[in-house]
């Protein structure tokens, strides 16, 4: 974002504010997949 910011093009901010985002998704969808995967791996275990 910061390099969006400083360059011309506007649009490079918006990548990187999405790219965050996208980010920020991905680790809530993986912090609580693990412990769902984790229960049903002990259960049917």
């Amino acid at each position: 974002m910061a390099i969006g910011a400083l360059s011309h093009r506007p649009d490079n901010v918006d990548k990187g504010k999405r790219a965050l985002i996208w980010s920020i998704i991905g680790v809530v969808a993986s912090a609580c997949a693990i412990p769902l995967i984790n229960t049903v791996a002990g259960a049917a275990g």
